[in-house]
């Protein structure tokens, strides 16, 4: 069968072959054997590469979770991503949560689409990112934008999987919450108002215009998220409570994050208005995508 889908990640297998795992749009996430993939001629070329959007051709019997990798068609290599730290780091999260968040072999056209857009996204704010002589961009001015993107993509494919939380009205009382300053229980699933917050250890601090925002995110597509300006006050809520349900879901941290934390992408914490430890001198390997030779 062919199938289009997106490499998320490959691992060795013997002295010359790879296990790719794939993430396509008819089949959900799936693995192949790629023969010969490791030697220096081979037929794959570079791609099965992370990142890599393509068409995959595979054989594989009924019943049996590996199938047999053929020959892929590339659509789309998003080589700038992986030439760009803060594109790579962001991308290497998105890949992370996708694996940990999905079943195998369980077709989701919407976050199939979801991805790709995601990815595209990120692709296009790097080319508009590169610095130019006349008129030079910043690292500082283009994390936003990436920020932007991947916590778009965040909230949509945690909705998608089946976590959205109940942000309408207080998940306690059922009030519309009409105060500035609100909490979201990750326990409870959804907002606190004013009246019922504070309450447990397990609340996340929250602003009405952050809820504002995270409930117009499930209205637009990835390419207008850049057109929201929002104050670092709401953006680092927004982050923060990101984090929070995320890990309170999967039962950890994911190696992005943390990769993400050390080389400068600031989470600040709204009980306290500091940043979390930052470290600069890090590895690219504790990105958690590596490339297998």
């Amino acid at each position: 069968f062919r199938t289009e889908g997106i490499v998320l990640s490959c691992l060795k297998l013997g002295e010359a072959d790879k296990i790719i795992t794939l993430y396509t749009l008819q089949q959900g996430k799936i693995q192949g054997v790629a023969k010969g993939a490791r030697r220096f001629k081979n037929r794959f070329g570079s791609t099965l590469e992370p990142l890599t959007h393509g068409v995959f051709h595979l054989f594989g019997k009924e019943g049996r979770s590996l199938h047999r990798l053929d020959r892929v068609d590339s659509i789309h290599s998003f080589q700038s991503l992986r030439e760009d730290l803060d594109s790579l780091s962001c991308a290497a999260f998105m890949i992370d949560l996708l694996k940990n968040l999905t079943p195998p072999e369980e077709s989701h056209a919407v976050i199939f689409r979801l991805v790709l857009a995601s990815f595209q996204g990120l692709s296009q704010k790097r080319r508009e990112g590169k610095p130019r002589r006349s008129d030079a961009v910043s690292e500082k001015e283009k994390l936003p934008v990436h920020q932007g993107i991947m916590d778009y993509y965040q909230f949509r494919l945690l909705c998608l999987s089946g976590y959205q939380p109940r942000l309408e009205c207080c998940i306690r009382c059922g009030q519309i919450p009409k105060q500035r300053r609100l909490a979201v229980s990750p326990p409870l699933g959804g907002v606190l108002c004013g009246l019922c917050m504070g309450r447990s250890h397990a609340e996340v601090p929250i602003s009405g215009a952050a809820v504002a925002f995270l409930r117009q995110t499930l209205r637009v597509s990835p390419s207008l998220v850049g057109r929201y300006v929002l104050s670092d006050k709401v953006r680092e809520e927004v982050r923060y409570f990101l984090k929070e349900y995320t890990q309170f879901i999967l039962g950890k941290e994911l190696r992005p994050l943390r990769f993400m934390d050390k080389t400068g992408t600031e989470r600040a914490d709204p009980r306290t208005d500091l940043p979390f430890e930052r470290r600069k001198n890090s590895s690219a390997a504790d990105i958690g995508v590596t490339r297998v030779d």
